[in-house]
């Protein structure tokens, strides 16, 4: 019956291919219409047409290994949109991998560490050893017979994305790798300049979007705040993440004279310093927020959510969730994510707090480090702590690669 309906309404069409064209038509219209709502659910504001973009680059449909950049400042939305890109095609190859903080992981666990993560995922063998210099032939040839997507965020040395990258051939027909970037020369090194995208601020409408959804909960300000949120959104020019730090900060903050007070501050700032207008935020947090916030800049980063909590009191661990709701850190699946410019901010002010290594809070470079235990006779409570939390997460993150 279903044929018989299908082949008469065929018979109708004087042109068969017509009629295909028209359905294809109808489910792209379709797909943009849900992919819109599907962005606008997430608060993903802007992404859209960056994404579109991106997979146009990428080129999907066809043959060969094509390697694509995403460039811009800090703070812009190169990850985000990355990571919108990576789990909407994910399912297209047989083997993936996101990679968050290059730079970062490549100077704590070095290049080659790095790569055997990426690696290891990609093929499914995370227990798997290989050497810093030549791959084996037998995953040469298992990488030679996959089709890949492959993200490495934040990228800035040319060596070690080559290094990464591998020989030519590597990977199998059909891969496509993704390198996000704030400079563009490291990503012309690796691929054509045809194939880096810039990603730049949001326009006017999407800023004041992302922030709303952040100060109000909502796509719009509330009666009698649009002409502060518009001030605000003008002060920081449409970066992203400025946007939504700033508006977790508002949020149910009701007086108009605290919304004057910060937006007299951001115009002292000045438009361009990203870091005084996040530090704004970071002086509103209580002391323990604080503490954890340095805490994890310094020694975290990206980590399990459990095993900073085991550096916390009972009564600490609830300023994780808060940090959260401020937007100052990300949880995705019991993994605590700090973005690397909060990262930066979070060590500026503890290197601010004296130019001697020994009368600062917390210690994180090997060559401080030293210095301190060869030159102090007697250490204050607070460097013990510091020594104790950071001997506490060298030892986890060693079993956690074992």
């Amino acid at each position: 019956m279903t044929a018989c309906l299908c082949s008469l309404f065929i018979m109708h069409c004087r042109d068969e291919t017509k009629l295909i064209e028209e359905i294809v038509s109808d489910i792209q219209k379709k797909f943009s219409h849900e992919l819109s709502l599907s962005f606008d659910a997430e608060g993903l504001v802007g992404m859209k047409s960056r994404v579109k973009d991106i997979e146009s680059l990428l080129s999907f449909g066809s043959t060969g290994v094509l390697i694509v950049g995403i460039w811009g400042m800090g703070g812009i939305g190169k990850s985000t949109t990355a990571d919108v890109v990576y789990h909407r095609n994910r399912s297209k190859f047989e083997g993936h991998c996101f990679f968050q903080n290059v730079r970062e992981e490549s100077k704590k666990h070095g290049v080659n560490h790095v790569r055997q993560e990426i690696l290891g995922e990609v093929l499914e063998k995370k227990d798997m050893t290989i050497r810093p210099i030549g791959l084996p032939p037998d995953i040469k040839r298992m990488l030679q017979r996959k089709k890949v997507l492959i993200v490495l965020d934040d990228v800035n040395d040319p060596q070690d994305l080559k290094y990464l990258l591998g020989e030519d051939g590597l990977f199998g027909q059909g891969s496509r790798i993704i390198v996000t970037s704030r400079d563009r020369q490291a990503l012309i090194n690796a691929c054509d300049e045809d194939k880096i995208y810039e990603v730049e601020i949001l326009d006017e409408d999407d800023a004041l979007r992302l922030f709303s959804l952040h100060a109000f909960k909502q796509d719009r300000p509330m009666e009698g705040y649009t002409g502060l949120s518009k001030t605000v959104v003008s002060c920081v020019k449409g970066i992203p993440l400025v946007l939504k730090v700033l508006g977790a900060n508002l949020y149910n903050k009701r007086s108009v004279e605290y919304w004057e007070s910060k937006v007299a501050q951001l115009r002292t700032n000045g438009s361009e310093d990203i870091k005084k207008h996040l530090e704004m935020c970071y002086h509103e947090l209580n002391q323990t927020e604080k503490k954890i916030f340095l805490d994890i800049a310094c020694f975290f980063g990206l980590c399990e959510r459990d095993i900073l909590q085991q550096t916390l009191d009972l009564k600490e661990k609830s300023g994780i969730d808060r940090l959260a709701d401020m937007c100052l850190i990300k949880i995705v699946q019991d993994k605590i994510w700090m973005h690397d410019v909060l990262l930066l901010l979070g060590r500026e002010i503890v290197l601010r707090e004296n130019d001697d290594p020994r009368e600062r809070s917390r210690l994180w470079e090997a060559d401080d480090i030293y210095r301190v235990l060869t030159t102090q006779v007697t250490f204050p409570s607070d460097l013990i702590d510091c020594f104790l939390t950071f001997l506490f997460i060298a030892k986890r993150c060693s079993l956690g690669q074992e």
